[in-house]
Formats: C-alpha cells, sequence, structure tokens
C-alpha cells in the first residue's frame, strides 16, 4: 500500500494537446469548446490555428470536442501524461426548406474586448507582482539541462553498429510532446546562489557547482553553458522581451506592443491550487510572425498576478527546425512575495532528419527577501561568478544539496558516459565529429589542426599545403606548443608594371612557432575564459592587410573562392611577445610587443615616390595595448576562436599603437583606434546590428602603415566588411566607419500569401566609410614616401558607400544579397554590384 501510494504521488500531471480541423477541408477550427466528461468539468477553448492545450487536474479519463455546426466527438485520455489528441469534427448537415445558414468568423477587434482590458490590467499591475520590486532578493537554483536523440527504435539495439553501446537503450524515455522515444545523450545541471539588488537593476549569479557529461576536451563546460542558456533562454515573462531560441520575442506582458502583437481570448474561470483564476489564451495575429502561443492563469482579484503560464509555438511560426515546443511557468506567494515556483521546457527539432529532444527544469529554494549584502559584494554585479572548484564537486557533495533529486534516467545518463568513454569506437566516431566541429584531431597530447587549413588556394602561392598543430592539457597544464609548417606551389610571380614585365621569386615555405604559458589552471584549453596567457612566437607567412576575420586565419580552404585575383599580398616575417588578461566582469586587457618586416609581393611596391629608396622590407617595431569591455556577453568558443552569440550586449574597445624605430624600425609613429559594437532587438520588426569605429595616426608614415580598410573578396558574406571593396583598395590616416545590419526577421514576408509559407526573411544593410590622408602623409608633397600601387586610394571628401538588400533562411540555412555600391566607381578594377552568399544555422 505505501508504494502504490509513493507511485501515485509522483504521478506526472495530466496534459491533453493537439489541433482540431474540419473533416472534409482539412482548415483549422478555432474557438471549439473541449473540456472533461464526468461529475467535475473543466475545459478551454481551441486557439484561432485550432491549437489547445488542457491541464486534466480532476478525475476524468475522456475529453468532449463541441462545436456548432459539427458532430460531437469524445476521445479516451491516459491519466499521468501527455496526451496528444489530434481531432476532425464531422460537420453536421441540416437541410432546411427556404432557407440557408452559413458561419461567418467574428473579426477580431481590440475595442471593448475584455479580454484585452484583462490583459491591460495585468500589465498595469506587473511592476507590482513582479519580485523585482523588492530592494533586494536571493536565492537558490537548480538547473537541469539535457539534449537527447529523438524517434529512437529499440529495436535497433541488436543490430550491427550498436550492440557494443546497447547498454544506451535500457535509458529509452518517451517525449511528452510528441510521445516518441528519446535517448538522453547529454545532461548537464547546475547549481548556483543568484542575487538582486533593484537600485541598479542588477542580477548575479554565483555557480557553486556545475556537472555535465563531458563530450570532448574542445567543447568547454562554459561554452556549453552559453549555447544551453541561448536555446532554452532564461525566461522572465515580467521582462518585455524573452530571449529563447537564439531569438526575442516580445513577451504577452510587455507594454504597449503586446496587446496589438497579440490576439487575446477569454476562455474560462477555474480553481487553481487554492486560487479562482481567469484563463485565458493569445497568439499572434499574424501566426508566421515570431511570437508565442498559449496560455495565462491570472488571479480573479484587483491584484491581476500571473499565477501560471503556458508558451509554444503556433505551428506556422517563422522558427526554424522546431517542431514543437512546451514552456510551463508556476508561480506562488511567498512571505507576501511573488516569485517563481516551477519552470520547465521541452522541445523538439527536426534538423534534415535529425530529430533533437531538449529539456530543462527549474527549481528554486531558500528566497530571501530585502536582506542585502555587505556592501562591496555588489561591485561586482551583472555578471556570472564560479567559485573555486566548481566543476569538481563530488558525489557527496551533489547528494547533499541537490535542490531535485536526480530521476533514474538522469543518473542513467551520466553512468553510460563513463561506460562509452572506454569504448574505442565512440572515441573514435566522437573525435571524427569533433574534428568537423573544432577543426582539430585529438592524438592524445597533441591536436592535429585546423583541418581546414590543410589545403587552400590564392592567386599568388597557387596551392598551398599545410600542416600543424598544438599540444594540450594532457602535454602540460602551463606551457602549450603551436605552429605550423605550409608550402606553396609556385614560388614566383610575373606582372607587369609601367610598361614593364618583373619576374619576382620569393620563399615557398611558410611557418609558425609559439610558446604559451597559462597563469590559470584550465580544465580544457588555454583560451578558456578568463585569458591570463603570455604568448611568445614567431611567424614567417604570408598576409593580406585590411582582411580580418572573426574565426580562423586567410589560408582555410572556404576563404579560397574569391572573386578577382589576389594581387596584393606581403611576406611577413613576425616576432612577437603578447600577453592577454580577463576578468570575470568581461573586462579585458592586451599588450603586445612586436617587430614586423614586410616584403612586398606581386602587385604591391615598397617604392618611394621619388624612386631613390626601396623598403623590401619595411621594418615596424610596435607596442600595443588593447582595452575591451563587453560586460554579459556570451560566445561559442571553439580553441582560440569565439563566436559571439545574439547577445545585445555593447561591446566597447580602445587600442593604443606605439611605432618605434627601434631594432631598425623604418617610422616612429601613434596610431588610436576606439570601437563600439551593439545588437539591438526591435520587436516585431526584427533586430538590427550597429558597428561603429575610428581611428587616427600621428606622425609621417608610408602607406602601408595607414589603416587599411576592412575588405572582402570572398563570394560569402560578411557583415563585419565591405563586400565590394577590393584588398588594398583604401587606405586612410584619420578614419570613421559606419556599418548597419537589419534582419526584418520575415515581418514583411509574412504578409505577403504564398511567399509567407516560405519562412523567408528580409535583411539589408548600408556601410559607409569616411576617411582621409593628411598633407604630411601625402607621397605627392613628401616624395620619401612610398607611392600607392594602382588600385589603392586614399579617401577624399567622398565616402565609399555600398548597400545591400537580400533574402535570408532560404531553405532554412542559405542567405543570398544584391550588394550595390555607390561611389568611386571608377576605381580599376572594381565590380558596381554583386550577389554574395552565406551559409548559417540559426532557429
Amino acid at each position: 500500500m505505501l508504494i502504490l501510494c509513493g507511485c501515485v504521488a509522483v504521478a506526472q500531471q495530466t496534459i491533453v494537446r493537439g489541433k482540431i480541423t474540419d473533416s472534409k477541408t482539412g482548415e483549422a477550427l478555432p474557438y471549439v469548446n473541449i473540456s472533461t466528461t464526468g461529475r467535475s468539468l473543466i475545459g478551454t477553448m481551441s486557439a484561432s490555428d485550432g491549437s489547445y492545450i488542457l491541464e486534466v487536474t480532476v478525475k476524468s479519463d475522456s475529453i468532449a470536442y463541441q462545436f456548432v455546426g459539427y458532430k460531437k466527438v469524445r476521445k479516451h485520455i491516459r491519466q499521468g501524461t501527455m496526451n496528444v489528441i489530434n481531432v476532425k469534427l464531422d460537420p453536421e448537415t441540416t437541410t432546411l426548406k427556404e432557407a440557408t445558414i452559413t458561419a461567418k468568423k467574428e473579426k477580431y477587434s481590440r475595442k471593448n474586448n475584455p479580454a484585452v482590458e484583462l490583459i491591460e490590467n495585468v500589465q498595469k499591475h506587473k511592476d507590482a507582482n513582479n519580485i523585482a520590486n523588492n530592494d533586494y532578493y536571493q536565492y537558490k537554483r537548480h538547473e537541469k539541462n539535457e539534449l537527447a536523440i529523438s524517434n529512437i527504435n529499440d529495436s535497433i539495439r541488436n543490430k550491427a553498429p550498436y550492440k557494443k553501446i546497447d547498454f544506451l537503450f535500457d535509458n529509452l524515455q518517451m517525449s511528452s510532446l510528441s510521445g516518441k522515444n528519446y535517448l538522453p545523450v547529454y545532461f548537464m545541471e547546475t547549481l548556483s546562489d543568484n542575487y538582486y539588488r533593484r537600485s541598479s537593476n542588477s542580477k548575479k549569479k554565483m555557480v557553486i557547482a556545475q556537472k555535465d557529461v563531458e563530450i570532448s576536451q574542445f567543447l568547454d563546460q562554459q561554452s556549453i553553458e552559453f549555447t544551453l542558456k541561448e536555446i532554452f533562454g532564461d525566461i522572465d515573462i515580467y521582462n518585455d522581451n524573452i530571449k529563447l531560441l537564439s531569438n526575442e520575442f516580445l513577451s504577452p506582458l510587455g507594454d504597449t506592443k503586446a496587446t496589438h502583437f497579440y490576439q487575446f481570448f477569454l476562455n474560462d474561470t477555474v480553481l487553481f491550487k487554492g486560487d479562482s483564476c481567469i484563463v485565458m489564451s493569445f497568439n499572434p495575429a499574424n501566426l508566421r510572425d515570431i511570437g508565442f502561443s498559449g496560455k495565462l492563469w491570472i488571479t480573479k482579484d484587483t491584484n491581476y498576478a500571473v499565477k501560471k503560464i503556458i508558451l509554444n509555438l503556433p505551428k506556422n511560426s517563422g522558427i526554424n527546425f522546431v517542431s514543437d515546443m512546451f514552456v510551463t511557468q508556476e508561480y506562488t506567494k511567498d512571505a507576501g512575495h511573488w516569485r517563481i515556483s516551477e519552470d520547465n521546457i521541452e522541445i523538439e527539432c527536426n534538423m534534415y532528419g535529425v530529430k533533437i529532444h531538449g529539456r530543462k527544469n527549474s527549481t528554486y529554494a531558500d528566497f530571501v527577501y530585502n536582506t542585502p549584502m555587505e556592501e562591496n559584494f555588489y561591485n561586482s554585479f551583472d555578471l556570472t561568478q564560479r567559485v573555486d572548484n566548481y566543476n569538481k564537486r563530488s558525489l557527496t557533495y551533489w547528494d547533499a544539496n541537490r535542490i531535485a533529486k536526480l530521476t533514474p534516467s538522469e543518473q542513467m545518463t551520466y553512468d553510460n558516459s563513463n561506460k562509452l568513454n572506454n569504448i574505442v569506437f565512440y572515441k573514435a566516431l566522437l573525435n571524427t565529429i569533433m574534428a568537423f566541429a573544432s577543426g582539430y584531431v585529438d592524438l592524445g597530447k597533441f591536436d592535429y589542426g585546423p583541418v581546414e587549413n590543410t589545403v587552400s588556394w590564392n592567386s599568388i602561392e597557387g596551392v598551398r599545403l599545410r600542416v600543424g598543430g598544438k599540444t594540450n592539457i594532457n602535454f602540460n597544464k602551463h606551457i602549450f606548443l603551436d605552429g605550423f609548417l605550409a608550402y606553396s606551389t609556385k614560388g614566383e610571380y610575373n606582372y607587369t608594371k609601367d610598361d614593364q614585365d618583373y619576374h619576382q621569386i620569393y620563399d615557398r615555405w611558410k611557418y609558425a612557432l609559439s610558446v604559451m604559458y597559462n597563469f590559470a589552471n584550465k580544465k580544457y584549453h588555454q583560451w578558456e575564459f578568463p585569458k591570463n596567457l603570455l604568448t611568445v612566437g614567431y611567424e614567417s607567412n604570408t598576409d593580406i592587410q585590411g582582411q580580418k576575420l572573426l574565426m580562423g586565419t586567410a589560408d582555410r580552404l572556404f576563404l579560397s573562392f574569391n572573386r578577382g585575383d589576389i594581387d596584393k599580398m606581403t611576406f611577413n616575417h613576425r616576432a612577437f611577445v603578447e600577453y592577454e588578461y580577463e576578468t570575470v566582469s568581461q573586462f579585458s586587457l592586451r599588450a603586445k610587443l612586436q617587430h614586423l618586416e614586410q616584403q612586398p609581393l606581386a602587385k604591391l611596391t615598397f617604392v618611394s615616390y621619388d624612386g631613390k629608396t626601396t623598403y623590401d622590407p619595411l621594418k615596424t617595431t610596435t607596442a600595443e595595448v588593447e582595452l575591451r569591455y563587453a560586460k554579459g556577453e556570451q560566445f561559442l568558443q571553439i580553441q582560440r576562436y569565439r563566436l559571439p552569440m545574439n547577445s545585445t550586449t555593447p561591446i566597447y574597445s580602445l587600442t593604443y599603437t606605439y611605432g618605434s624605430k627601434l631594432m631598425g624600425g623604418d617610422f616612429e609613429f601613434h596610431k588610436l583606434v576606439a570601437a563600439f559594437q551593439k545588437r539591438s532587438y526591435l520587436l516585431p520588426f526584427g533586430f538590427a546590428d550597429f558597428d561603429i569605429s575610428a581611428g587616427k595616426i600621428f606622425g609621417k608614415v608610408p602607406y602601408p602603415l595607414l589603416t587599411v580598410a576592412h575588405a572582402n573578396q570572398n563570394w560569402a558574406y560578411q557583415d563585419e566588411a565591405f563586400n565590394l571593396m577590393n584588398y588594398f583598395e583604401f587606405v586612410s590616416q584619420d578614419y570613421f566607419q559606419f556599418i548597419f545590419n537589419y534582419n526584418c526577421n520575415g515581418y514583411i514576408f509574412n504578409r505577403i500569401p504564398l511567399i509567407r509559407a516560405l519562412k523567408w526573411r528580409e535583411v539589408f544593410a548600408v556601410k559607409a566609410l569616411w576617411g582621409q590622408v593628411e598633407k604630411e602623409n601625402n607621397p605627392v608633397y613628401h616624395q620619401e614616401l612610398m607611392a600607392y600601387p594602382k588600385g589603392t586610394y586614399s579617401l577624399n571628401n567622398v565616402p565609399y558607400v555600398e548597400a545591400n538588400v537580400g533574402i535570408d533562411n532560404i531553405f532554412n540555412v542559405l542567405r543570398i544579397d544584391y550588394v550595390r555600391r555607390f561611389t568611386y566607381l571608377d576605381n580599376l578594377g572594381i565590380s558596381k554590384w554583386g550577389i554574395r552568399f552565406r551559409l548559417r544555422f540559426t532557429f
């Protein structure tokens, strides 16, 4: 009897969800009455797209569906689980003499709508009901994140490829969304203390313990945490915007905009966990816009507090890959304060046949209100800190401190990962996958890579072959080696200058070697955040000035596909010492000393205007300091490179460079560059990216030492570059650059018949560069300076301007842009317009 009572106590909720359509036409049926059968009745109505969700809190074994003009239907349900029931209603045909009855859908109106009046009252009272209305509060949180492979059939466990890992299939679970089996493959749990101070509207998260299924040394724990947060978000319905699935959604409680973006409907009045609540449903006015559909439980009193909320996606939502989503949050009154008590999200994704099930569950404890910590504690607000050894907690610690105990499935996921790590086949398969994801092949204490740099080509070097790699944490926890050796098939170049033929010979071999010392203890690699890294290195390699890449180097295979010839490069010999330091508040310092010798290649020449001096090589000795601040920035770290996520964090940087004549430097100068980047969501109209920078050089220098504009000759579109500008086309002593990229997220296309079914998204950009070269750096006036080669110019009073319009999300991954250049149309070798492409996987 005790065992049976225990089973009943932990039984799951009974939830019924699905869609209701006309059996003849297949059209969705809105506002269908749905209710339980039996003595105790609870009910709901279908949304405008025919979807519905009903949480069954009474004893009932069936659900009834009723709609005027259609036959009543009753469906059996299973208690204690998720029931997915799609219903087709049959029309009732009634023949009347000399009369025809037709149904007309009532037009939605915001005016004099009691549902709109109710949600406006909720909005007016949300500050009072929001926990952030307290001067201070703190609490403990236990997060569980799980990723799984969905639609798995248990019968495959005995097939040849899976026999060695058949124990995994003992952990098959059933999705409450689709009712299909899924197999957990990744699990992370985090214990944190969380603090809030109202006066500065600041939050602080102190991670005290974190544990996950270790996949690979190439995926550090923090990057995985950022990625999971990008997918599952951290939902606060009281915010105007909700971040989820790498997008920002307008909250149904968002001020002013919500009642215009969403349609609200009153459903029922129910008793929910001791409170009388009004249940209302909502959905986007345009179901293809990026928004939620769902339900709100609002207390039936003058407090208008949210007791519960359910969020999901309309079937035709503009979000990619997500086939189903179910978010539920519940709130309770604690010591006179409304706070969250339950937070769950489940997502089903289908990415080209690969079906993924994701789940996040959060539990909360020990809420304390208006009891501040010591004043200096709040100095490091708005950041996530990690206590020492947070990722090395013992099993005993976890058993004693978890708020929610592990389920048998979650424990089995941990156990299975340990078994998998001892299987040679699994490790080989994982290394192959990670070679594509990270670019490196794990060879024990040495990682070969980057793999993509093994073969590449360009107009000057021909085919370029490269081998390289680096040591890892298994070699030494503090000392790291990194380097490569490359060989180009072309070691000479023929070109014509001033009607004369030239023949140039240069070294076919390129190489680099660096030694790094990591002052901090890292678990995966030396570039983990926060960095505390000293690097000493030497490199002999080719370079294209003005080509700045977010990830990788210029000799990646994909960057070999270019428009036009690459005819301006340098062969550099570079020795440097660099120190990088980051704080947990995401302030960083980078200091670098460098001696650089540049040899011009192909059509690039380093000859003075009067022809008396040839700088071959051009020598510079520089000291550089960069300060950067990006509070709250999130990124996916792939070895040394960081891929920014869709964060609204502003990024500031300031760089100062001093050029000296020490160690044979040819020129003395000072250079100052300031930059600012920001993403802004303009819901429901999409988002905009701003990239602004400005710089100035003090001192007399030749054109290679001026600021070379960031050009892109690759066929792939780059947000941060000028895509119709040639390499080394513009140089400036003083410059101001403005780049504006805008993505409408389908707001326009979603309102065009036929096109809206394609999920296309409109994009456009405007990019401008102002600059000048002052008289002191103009070779016409100072002929000891280098003459510009053909195709290189200084900007005058007219800015360089280009713009593009395009279509994003073609087949969910492809973007195509038409790019147009508006100024400097008479420059040599330029294109006035072009088509650019980009592949990107995003929700």
